[in-house]
């Protein structure tokens, strides 16, 4: 195991499962958060210190992936290995 921060391509596209990106497009109408696009992660993350604050506590104490199974401890810090490495995309 390497501890190179993952990108979005290789790797954290794929955290967020069919059902979560379903689910969260159902819950955000009016908003802008898209779980299977890069642009729309990013832009939440970027968008400000809320957001990022907001995303990695979610999924940290497990209220995202709703209906979903809560992240590992080691799938929680590569996100936010991701995020603090300004969300590399390839």
């Amino acid at each position: 195991m390497t501890n190179s921060v993952p990108t979005w391509d290789d790797e954290v596209k794929n955290y967020f499962k069919p059902g979560d990106v379903a689910c969260m497009r159902a819950a955000n109408l009016r908003r802008s958060l898209d779980l299977g696009d890069y642009d729309s992660v990013v832009g939440y993350i970027r968008a400000s210190e809320r957001n990022k604050n907001r995303i990695l506590s979610y999924l940290e104490d497990g209220t995202m992936p709703e209906g979903g199974r809560k992240w590992s401890k080691g799938k929680f810090n590569k996100f936010k290995a991701w995020v603090d490495a300004d969300c590399p995309k390839s």
